[in-house]
C-alpha cells in the first residue's frame, strides 16, 4: 500500500492525473486546518466539463474533518478546489494493482514524502 495526501489551498485548482504506475488512487479524509475560524470551507471537484461534485462541507469548531469513500478512475483527471479561507488537506492510498498479491507486497517499501502543496508516497 502506498499512502497518499495533498494539501488544497483556497482558490487554488489541485488537479490529480491518473498514473499507471500507482494505480487507482482511494481518498479517505478530509481535514481542516484552521486559519480563519468563523469560515466555512467547502470541498468540490470536476472530472471533464461535467458540473462540480460538491463532497464536503468544514466547519471550525464543528465539523473539522470528514470520511470519504472516492476511488479515482482509470484515465480520469479530477479538478479539486476549496472554497472558503481555510486548507484542506485530502488523503487516501494508492490501491493495489490487479496484478499485485496482498501477501507478497513489502511493506518497507511504502514512505512518505512531503512536498508544498502535495503529499505522496
Amino acid at each position: 500500500m502506498a499512502f497518499w495526501g495533498v494539501f488544497l489551498e483556497p482558490q487554488k485548482p489541485y488537479i490529480h492525473t491518473y498514473d499507471d504506475k500507482r494505480g487507482r488512487l482511494q481518498i479517505t479524509q478530509a481535514t481542516l486546518e484552521v486559519h480563519n475560524a468563523s469560515d466555512r470551507s467547502v470541498v468540490r471537484c470536476n472530472v471533464g466539463g461535467k458540473s462540480p461534485i460538491l463532497l464536503c462541507s468544514l466547519i471550525p469548531n464543528i465539523s473539522e474533518s470528514c470520511s470519504l469513500e472516492l476511488e479515482i478512475e482509470k484515465h480520469r483527471d479530477m479538478v479539486f478546489l476549496v472554497l472558503g479561507a481555510n486548507r484542506v488537506y485530502l488523503s487516501g492510498y494508492f490501491l493495489l494493482k490487479e496484478s499485485e498479491d496482498v501477501y507478497e507486497s513489502d511493506d518497507a517499501s511504502s514512505s512518505l514524502v512531503v512536498t508544498p502543496g502535495q503529499i505522496t508516497t
